[in-house]
């Protein structure tokens, strides 16, 4: 059977800390990561400019290698990995000296990341194809962006309802009265009707969060 020697990249995950408003309405998040991608010198040839692998004289490019064994019971075959190319198929003797023969290397990446209205603290944004590259042609892996948001220090979220303590004075409460209050959308001013009680809820309808994803 022919070999398969390429490898996909491993996923990688990172946190990104928002303010509650950036977390609500969505934002573009500028984030700064490691992760493994193809040597800029040997574009991933593992070789020196100017020089190339050469096929295995061993494995003859395959990669493994098969040992046929006669027993009691018959002839039967065993499979491995080469050792002289390790399972590459091709052997480098001139190694690039960037990579030192590795055909990729670790490099700090900034990205940008779109983060959609309706996040909150533990939603996971998968962005594929920004995980470490693969071996020998491999896909790229995925980059898991983990969200983290700050309390506020007026609002507090439930599910998708935002909720706000309003104080107001004992005239207020027991005659009725307008006052303005703040939402996530500014400032906006409700009816406190004739004695009101503590713990009594004025819900302002779609004054709350966008559902993630949309709605």
């Amino acid at each position: 059977s022919s070999r398969s020697r390429s490898t996909r990249g491993a996923d990688l995950e990172c946190s990104l800390t928002l303010d509650f408003e950036q977390a609500v309405f969505g934002s573009e998040q500028e984030i700064e990561m490691e992760r493994t991608e193809v040597c800029s010198i040997c574009r991933g040839t593992r070789s020196e400019p100017g020089s190339q692998p050469r096929t295995c004289s061993n494995c003859e490019g395959m990669g493994q290698v098969r040992r046929n064994h006669q027993s009691i019971f018959g002839q039967f075959s065993q499979v491995s990995t080469c050792g002289t190319c390790g399972g590459a198929g091709n052997v480098v003797d001139n190694p690039c000296k960037s990579c030192r023969g590795k055909g990729r290397t670790i490099r700090q990446r900034k990205m940008i990341v779109t983060v959609p209205a309706g996040v909150e603290t533990g939603t996971q944004i998968r962005l594929k194809n920004e995980g470490d590259v693969g071996s020998t042609g491999g896909l790229m892996g995925d980059l898991y962006v983990s969200i983290n948001v700050n309390p506020h220090k007026l609002f507090q979220r439930n599910g998708n309802d935002v909720l706000l303590d309003v104080k107001v004075n004992f005239p207020q409460a027991a005659l009725g009265a307008s006052v303005a209050v703040p939402t996530i959308d500014g400032e906006i001013v409700i009816e406190i009707s004739q004695g009101a009680q503590t713990g009594d809820v004025v819900r302002l309808k779609h004054k709350g969060i966008p559902k993630l994803g949309g709605g």
